[in-house]
């Protein structure tokens, strides 16, 4: 996990909003994340971004979904092809 502030992007999905309940289980899983061996193949950033929908209600199954494009493709119609650039963070990640 690093700091993506202002990281380019080309595709956006709007979910709505979050509870603060639903935004600890994401903090919870960002920091399991941190303490896990990155492996391209078994656990990586679409790997995180499914269990993170799942903490928030919007369910995903990961059969198939292993690259970028694949989860970019799973989720139409719902995302948006737009470039665009991510929010700058309010502190430093490590």
């Amino acid at each position: 996990m690093g700091n993506d502030s202002g990281h380019s992007y080309t595709n956006a999905w709007n979910i709505g909003n979050i509870t603060p309940a639903q935004l600890q289980e994401i903090i919870k899983t960002s920091t399991a994340f941190a303490n896990t061996n990155y492996d391209l193949r078994f656990n990586n950033c679409v790997d995180f971004a499914i269990i993170v929908l799942n903490n928030v209600g919007v369910p995903m199954n990961p059969i198939s979904i292993d690259t970028p494009t694949s989860f970019s493709n799973s989720i139409q119609p719902g995302a948006t092809s737009t470039n665009g650039k991510a929010p700058q963070t309010k502190r430093n990640c490590k």
